[in-house]
C-alpha cells in the first residue's frame, strides 16, 4: 500500500492512551516529514502495549494486517519505535 500525503495514518491499541483500540478516536500521525509519519505518545512504564496503525482515507478505514505490533516500554525515559506499514 501506497501511502501520500493525503491520506490521513493513526495509531490505536491497547491502552488508554492509544484509546483502546478505537478507530473513531484513534491518534493521528503527522506527515510533516513525509514520507516518515510521526507521533509522540505518553505510555504507561514497563508495560507490554500492542497497537496498529489505520489508515484514513474517503471515509474508510483500513487496518494494518496482523500479527499487532507489540513494544515492551522502558520503566522510565523515553524510547523510539521505528515501523513500516505492513
Amino acid at each position: 500500500m501506497l501511502n501520500v500525503p493525503a491520506e490521513n495514518i493513526y495509531i490505536t491499541g491497547s491502552v488508554d492512551a492509544l484509546q483502546n483500540w478505537s478507530p473513531d478516536n484513534a491518534l493521528i500521525l503527522s506527515a510533516a516529514n513525509y514520507p516518515i509519519w510521526s507521533i509522540t505518545v505518553n505510555l504507561p512504564a514497563s508495560s507490554t502495549i500492542e497497537y496498529k496503525y489505520i489508515r484514513k482515507y474517503n471515509g474508510a478505514v483500513t487496518w494494518e494486517s496482523d500479527p499487532n505490533n507489540s513494544i515492551t516500554t522502558p520503566s522510565s525515559g523515553s524510547y523510539t519505535q521505528n515501523d513500516t506499514w505492513r
